[in-house]
């Protein structure tokens, strides 16, 4: 008989722990559908600062939400759901350097900073040839004519090959 009660007892705790693991299991698979759903969890607005145009902030807008779709917890979540967003976001786009999210779960908003790479000077390749502006970290942004006169920093190469922009 003492085998048996053993049997019985061992029998139990495995239950027991299986009743638990579903549990657990079912416990989160309803938080997860439950934030998923919640409006509340949800952004209903995004605002950009730090450039002009509405053409601009609607590529950035564009951009971010599709960065966002692409992510993991997006597929779980949702790309409107107020966790899915991350803080910041790097582009690889020349003009600007990055975009920092500020959300506010009170209002549902998320407000993109973007931060815009600012023109230091102009960048030649052998005289008469090619030129690019560039950034204060050395970053190639956009093509450009060649300067004239002593505005505009200018630093010519001696180096042949084109300028990539980033």
């Amino acid at each position: 008989m003492p085998g048996m009660h053993k049997k019985r007892r061992a029998y139990t705790l495995r239950i027991k722990i299986y009743a638990i693991a579903c549990f657990a299991c079912l416990t989160a698979i309803g938080a997860t559908g439950l934030v998923r759903t919640a409006s509340a969890f949800k952004i209903e607005r995004v605002e950009v600062t730090g450039i002009e145009g509405e053409r601009a902030m609607s590529d950035v807008i564009r951009e971010v939400q599709s960065a966002v779709a692409r992510r993991p917890i997006s597929f779980v979540l949702g790309a409107d759901n107020y966790f899915a967003w991350p803080r910041e976001f790097v582009f690889d786009r020349q003009d600007f350097t990055a975009v920092t999210v500020h959300k506010n779960f009170l209002n549902r908003t998320a407000v993109l900073a973007v931060s815009i790479r600012h023109r230091l000077g102009v960048w030649c390749q052998k005289e008469g040839s090619e030129c690019a502006w560039f950034d204060d970290g050395g970053v190639v942004i956009e093509p450009a004519a060649q300067p004239e006169g002593q505005l505009v920093m200018r630093i010519d190469s001696a180096a042949s090959g084109p300028l990539e922009t980033g």
